[in-house]
């Protein structure tokens, strides 16, 4: 139990969990939750009860009937002592029966749910839903695993609320993970389907201070206007001021909502001898796949969704948000020194908004290498290149189709547990399609150093210069995807993060973040804290 009073607003929490379980008897697990809140600042006032249950019989070794049950009171009124429409209240109770050995745990259940809403400031009886679950999971000696859940719901809403415009309504919800774990494989599947209401949201730049911000406004028009195309990501921390929100609309529309993933890691080689050799390096060879597919769909055909039928999926016309994404690595350690990794990533998004749909996909192909040269000196390789591609319906100055070929070698020094020091260089050539030919060619140089000092100051420093050469007119949100945010020109960018801890119980970090900035002023953020522990 607990209790919060600050600045007119006042609160009272309780939690209850009971537990009771014994062997070939009755089985009892009980959790329950009150919470209530009055703010006199917005003439409000509210209160929360909900709680759950399941009681468990054990009738033989293997056969358990049980009974669970849930219920939630959420009210919150205004001045005048009416209900708000987010308040609700519910009661869902049924009977169900499970079988379970040492391989198989399977159960049924079907529960009868009764809802009440508020229309005018008063609660009425909203709808009736019936509910059937089904639970089947199985493990085997061998390693693998899986569960599996399916819920059927219909739902049936009372004459007033149907008034209102809400409509009958059939789901479901299916819930299955299986698994397969081995000395050198591993694999999984997650397969998740339900139905449900969703609105389309809406991108709104909300202004929230440098602690929270992530984004910042540039008025490249110059006429005092926020507009959505005009924000960009922040470069350095504390730089932003603003925080990207989707907020829904007022319709909600009926879809299909789909997440499925697999994933493997596999040592092909692990357990494989080839004759007497002692370097045994194809051992280490490690491979990495996974494949994730997400779809909201206001798609009346549910079997295309449901079935994986991938030509239906991130359509113009029914998606509301869908994405695949494909990625496949391979490690190698040739030597004891020597190791790299090759990657492929692959990714296709589409987003429909209120204001345009935005279609998003990528190629990329990576490089990893690193040579230990010797006890303090490290060599390092990293390569990269691909396409990146972004079109937008309604807001043309969001599009671009960028290829793109970068490279980074590198060396870093570590001459003693408590300073390391590195260099990188780098070339980024960059080149936009979409409209004419416009092209950036980078060339920066990064260094880094780390030191703990005196057993008492912890501090990292970072030193880039980029030199970018941008060819070809282009609009402002392409320009930042070319030159990384950076713009044309000669630029730096630097960060200190230094912590010192003054004695046991006191400690003052610093961050300072700076960097240049073509035809503008430089920017500088600096933030201090000091923390004590009593």
């Amino acid at each position: 139990i607990g209790r919060l009073s600050i600045n007119g607003f006042e609160s009272i929490r309780q939690n209850t969990h009971l537990r009771v379980a014994e062997t070939n008897a009755i089985s009892i697990d009980y959790t329950q939750e009150f919470i209530s809140s009055d703010n006199a600042i917005v003439n409000r006032s509210g209160s929360w009860f909900r709680q759950m249950g399941r009681v468990n019989s054990q009738i033989s070794t293997t056969i358990s009937p049980f009974l669970v049950f849930e219920h939630e009171d959420r009210s919150e009124r205004n001045d005048r002592s009416e209900f708000l429409s987010n308040s609700l209240k519910f009661y869902e109770i049924g009977p169900g029966i499970g079988f379970a050995n040492s391989k198989f745990d399977i159960s049924a259940a079907y529960l009868i749910r009764q809802e009440e809403g508020v229309i005018n400031g008063v609660f009425r009886k909203e709808a009736t839903s019936r509910e059937q679950r089904y639970e089947v999971g199985f493990k085997s000696e061998n390693g693998f695993r899986t569960e599996n859940r399916i819920h059927f719901r219909n739902k049936d809403f009372s004459d007033i609320f149907e008034s209102e415009g809400r409509t009958d309504q059939n789901g479901f919800q299916i819930n299955s993970t299986s698994s397969l774990n081995r000395e050198s494989i591993s694999t999984r599947i997650i397969y998740r389907a339900n139905t449900e209401r969703q609105a389309i949201r809406q991108e709104a730049y909300i202004e929230v201070g440098p602690e929270l911000g992530q984004y910042v406004w540039i008025d490249e028009n110059e006429n005092g206007i926020e507009e959505i195309d005009e924000f960009f990501p922040e470069l350095s921390p504390n730089e932003g001021t603003y925080v990207l929100q989707f907020l829904p609309s007022d319709n909600l529309l009926p879809i299909i909502n789909l997440n499925s993933r697999w994933s493997m890691d596999w040592k092909p080689f692990e357990k494989l001898k080839i004759g007497s050799r002692s370097n045994d390096w194809y051992k280490t060879i490690r491979l990495n796949s996974l494949i994730d597919l997400r779809e909201n769909s206001t798609s009346q055909n549910e079997s295309d969704i449901y079935l994986l039928k991938l030509n239906n999926f991130r359509s113009d016309s029914t998606t509301l948000q869908g994405s695949l994404r494909i990625e496949q690595s391979l490690q190698v350690e040739p030597h004891e020194k020597l190791s790299f990794r090759l990657s492929y990533n692959y990714s296709d998004n589409l987003n429909r908004r209120t204001t345009e749909i935005q279609r998003k996909k990528s190629n990329q192909f990576y490089l990893d290498s690193n040579y230990q040269l010797n006890r303090i000196v490290r060599l390092r390789l990293n390569a990269s290149g691909g396409n990146n591609q972004l079109t937008s319906d309604e807001l043309v100055n969001r599009s671009y189709n960028i290829r793109y070929v970068s490279v980074n070698p590198g060396v870093s020094t570590q001459i003693n547990r408590s300073f390391q020091y590195g260099i990188n260089v780098g070339y980024i050539y960059k080149e936009d399609q979409q409209i004419g030919f416009v092209n950036a060619k980078t060339i920066k140089l990064n260094t880094f150093t780390r030191a703990f000092l005196w057993q008492k100051i912890q501090a990292s420093a970072n030193l880039e210069i980029r030199d970018t050469k941008v060819s070809g007119l282009t609009n402002a949100f392409t320009n930042f995807e070319l030159t990384e945010g950076t713009g044309s020109g000669t630029n730096i960018v630097w960060s200190l993060l230094a912590n010192y801890r003054i004695n046991n119980m006191v400690r003052m970090t610093l961050n300072y973040d700076g960097r240049t900035v073509f035809d503008r002023p430089d920017i500088h953020t600096v933030k201090l804290v000091v923390s004590a522990v009593f």
